[in-house]
């Protein structure tokens, strides 16, 4: 069984001034010296870890998802959390009026899992028995879904960063100071990648809807003489 509310998005947002050789600017035209604009993935993934420590009762406590079919005992369960943070390097020069203008060059978007994806297995089963194995398998459908989804939608979340980064139309911006400047770039990623994640996680619950099936379960329960 997988646990469906398990998005952390965590924006964190890193100023770091990019040098300008330029006079203040009247207003925010572009001077020379701005990089090229580019945005980086930055993938991570802590890995796995095991627990079978706990029963059906205190597994079942942990899961989100919707309830299971009558009479199911709930063996096991994946929980994952997604990590979202965003770093913004960033051109700021004065405008000549008592302004800031920001320009962001390079964006790196970071995402994955920060923590392990965690594996419950009622306790009890011992290493190699038929019923381990089956929960084993089964969870690792469901971490298998977790990882392969994201993964295949980094290329959305990169076109959505460059996106916002290359709008001509937001950028040079103007803001009342270094903070605000900085601020302003982050939310207006934030603002893109927040449904972006969303997407996936539609995405992701629709995959894992399709093995945490009445049919499926029944399969399993038939695959070990006891349990």
């Amino acid at each position: 069984m997988n646990r469906r509310a398990w998005a952390l998005a965590a924006f964190v947002g890193a100023v770091l001034l990019v040098p300008v050789q330029a006079r203040a600017a009247q207003g925010c035209q572009m001077p020379p010296g701005v990089p090229e604009r580019r945005v980086s993935i930055d993938w991570t993934d802590a890995g796995v870890e095991t627990n079978d420590t706990l029963d059906p009762s205190q597994i079942a406590a942990m899961s989100r998802a919707a309830p299971p079919p009558p009479g199911t005992i709930i063996r096991g369960l994946t929980v994952a959390e997604t990590a979202l943070g965003i770093k913004s390097e960033m051109a700021m020069w004065d405008d000549g009026r008592g302004g800031i203008c920001v320009q962001p060059t390079h964006v790196t978007v970071r995402v994955g899992f920060e923590k392990p994806q965690r594996v419950y297995i009622q306790a009890g089963y011992a290493q190699g028995s038929c019923p381990r194995r089956m929960i084993q398998e089964h969870e690792q459908g469901h971490v298998r879904i977790n990882r392969d989804t994201l993964i295949q939608h980094l290329q959305r979340i990169q076109y959505a960063a460059y996106a916002v980064l290359a709008n001509n139309d937001v950028w040079p911006a103007r803001s009342t100071s270094r903070e605000a400047a900085g601020r302003m770039v982050t939310d207006s990623f934030r603002r893109v990648l927040t449904p972006e994640m969303d997407y996936y996680r539609s995405r992701r619950d629709v995959m894992h809807a399709q093995i945490d099936t009445p049919e499926n379960y029944r399969n399993t329960a038939r695959s070990c003489p006891v349990w």
